[in-house]
């Protein structure tokens, strides 16, 4: 198995998104996950124009470091669910469908939408969540078959949701893509999540060859997006459950928030005199904490003997 990280490690260090390839290739990584999370914010890079110029110089530089994109991770910061931003989410989301394929990247990772109007314990609501979220990823079919790039649908947690609905469990999400219906609607695990949950194995099980892509990252709780090790995932569960299920797709880390601490720190406003000198960890620790994320991933996948290069 190739291991794989996100550009998104570098995203509070550099705008530029060749700079935040630059910066996962120095540490070692050879396969990338592209993260457009922003994407639908204004200014992203990818709106304008000149989009296409602007993924060709991303591709010149990945290949002159000698680097793969493997898969991606659509805008998501806007609410599909969301009324009023319905239509910037869908073009935003079309727009890195076409940013996939034009780097070759076959997988791009979508997050449904949430509402208070679909609450998780009312069990009848399944239903009414399934439909309204179709109604939004039907929009992105002809994208879908215009780029031949999956749409790849996320788990979560109540830590994040609250009582809203919100696909919890891999049954829950395969019953979800067999309802829509379409060739290129799977999914992707995120480990920490689940973690919080408390379950792995079966859900990656219950995915089965619908499970194309995966996010590993740690916690102790809460969606922190800590190094693999540092928390309570249980990757014994995952290694066996992605052997069993004999997993095609890449062990893709998105363990992007090492430092998460130092971005929340709460001052006392007498300490504002001295200015905020911990607000984020140097560019020059983060580098050797990515070097050190690789080594980590590395051996996860090398103590299973699944580690590729």
């Amino acid at each position: 198995m190739k291991l794989a990280t996100t550009t998104g490690d570098f995203a509070a260090y550099y705008e530029s998104y060749i700079d935040r390839l630059s910066a996962v290739a120095a540490a070692g990584f050879k396969y990338i996950d592209l993260n457009m999370y922003h994407g639908d914010l204004p200014g992203w890079a990818y709106e304008g124009n000149d989009w296409e110029k602007k993924v060709d110089e991303l591709a010149d530089e990945a290949a002159k470091l000698g680097v793969t994109f493997v898969q991606a991770h659509a805008p998501g910061q806007t609410n599909f669910l969301s009324v009023s931003g319905r239509e910037r989410i869908v073009r935003a989301t079309a727009r890195s469908f076409e940013v996939c394929r034009r780097l070759g990247i076959k997988n791009n990772v979508v997050h449904t939408g949430v509402s208070d109007k679909f609450l998780y314990e009312r069990p009848e609501d399944k239903e009414r969540y399934f439909a309204a979220n179709y109604d939004v990823v039907k929009d992105l079919f002809p994208v879908l078959e215009k780029t031949g790039v999956n749409l790849l649908i996320e788990n979560t947690t109540k830590v994040n949701m609250g009582k809203c609905w919100f696909f919890l469990t891999g049954k829950e999400m395969k019953e979800f893509i067999e309802y829509c219906s379409h060739p290129l609607v799977h999914a992707v695990w995120d480990v920490g999540h689940a973690a919080i949950e408390g379950h792995q194995y079966q859900d990656i099980v219950d995915l089965g060859d619908d499970l194309r892509a995966l996010h590993i990252h740690d916690n102790r709780g809460a969606d922190h997006h800590e190094f693999p090790l540092t928390g309570r995932t249980n990757y014994d569960e995952i290694l066996s459950a992605l052997i069993k299920t004999d997993y095609k797709g890449y062990f893709t880390l998105e363990a992007d928030n090492f430092f998460y601490g130092f971005k929340r720190l709460r001052r006392h406003p007498e300490l504002q005199t001295y200015g905020s000198r911990f607000t984020a960890a140097p560019i020059e620790l983060k580098k050797k904490a990515e070097e050190l994320l690789y080594e980590i991933g590395k051996y996860v996948l090398e103590t299973y003997g699944l580690f590729e290069d």
